[in-house]
């Protein structure tokens, strides 16, 4: 894994050299990003296929025929290294969806996403907290150019899943809103989500559909060492695509905070249908994170 991952990393800054040259040297931006658009699908496929054959994955899918016209905004849920790699497969590559990210910074620390990520509309998002009204603001501009064929993803927990950060989560809640700590005592697979970051999204884009993305089977692969560790292996991957049209959604922004738990607590029913049995006996496979959670939009 580790090689195909150097592998992979090199080939993909070849493929970017070569936009950039095909792109006149970055002198037309708009052909530079439509190159990197293509790319970044071709790169992401390469390591999803290239991770479900080394870890003999087995991934079913649930999704429609197709999708509407957008643009949209992409809810997903996060809980490892891995699963990022989804929405750049079942909705970039198989719908031929552009994807905008929101991402932490230190994923820039992929060469990759270092160069392409700054060749296409993405936010490498500050997650201290330091300056959480200049975050929102470029979010609002993030979302508020899309075209019909673009989608625009957020992870709204803010980071992966752990027991701890669910405590600490509900512990944050319990002390600054009784309302929405009464909604989030429902999920016990998922970590409340912070509504910020995705009214921000929905405000600045407001013909904009969602899509929510549900995924279970990644529980417990928070590090290179789990992957290392082998606890990936023979896992049994379960990835569903909801469309939710845009006048099914309120308009009110308190009753949106409240359809966004709404919309976690399905998925934490769903999880829980389906981790138990994805999980591989591995034991490092269910072991706590201990680590403290991410300030996040």
């Amino acid at each position: 894994f580790a090689g195909a991952y150097l592998g992979g990393e090199a080939l993909g800054l070849m493929w970017l050299l070569g936009d950039w040259i095909r792109s006149g040297f970055g002198s037309r931006p708009e052909r530079l990003r439509e190159l990197a658009h293509a790319t970044q699908r071709r790169w992401l496929r390469m390591h999803w296929n290239t991770t479900r054959r080394i870890y003999g994955l087995d991934v079913r899918v649930e999704r429609p025929d197709r999708l509407p016209r957008g643009p949209f905004v992409v809810l997903m849920r996060h809980t490892s290294l891995i699963d990022p790699l989804i929405s750049g497969v079942f909705l970039g590559a198989d719908y031929k969806l552009r994807l905008r990210y929101v991402l932490k910074r230190g994923l820039l620390l992929d060469p990759c996403l270092d160069v392409g990520g700054h060749w296409m509309p993405n936010h490498f998002i500050d997650r201290s907290g330091q300056n959480r009204r200049r975050e929102l603001r470029a979010l609002r501009a993030l979302a508020s150019d899309m075209e019909d064929d673009e989608g625009v993803l957020i992870y709204p927990e803010g980071t992966r899943f752990s027991e701890t950060r669910r405590k600490q989560a509900l512990e944050r809640l319990a002390k600054e809103d009784r309302l929405l700590h009464g909604l989030a005592l429902r999920c016990h697979h998922t970590l409340p989500p912070r509504a910020a970051g995705t009214l921000a999204l929905l405000n600045a884009a407001p013909k904009a559909d969602v899509i929510v993305v549900y995924h279970a089977g990644f529980l417990g692969l928070s590090s290179f060492r789990d992957l290392w560790d082998g606890a990936l292996t023979g896992r049994t991957i379960h990835v569903r695509l909801h469309h939710h049209k845009r006048d099914a959604l309120p308009l009110e922004p308190e009753a949106r905070v409240r359809w966004l738990f709404d919309v976690w607590a399905r998925i934490d029913a769903w999880v829980a249908t389906r981790e138990s049995r994805s999980e591989h006996t591995h034991p490092r496979a269910s072991r706590p994170r201990t680590t403290g959670p991410h300030p996040s939009v």
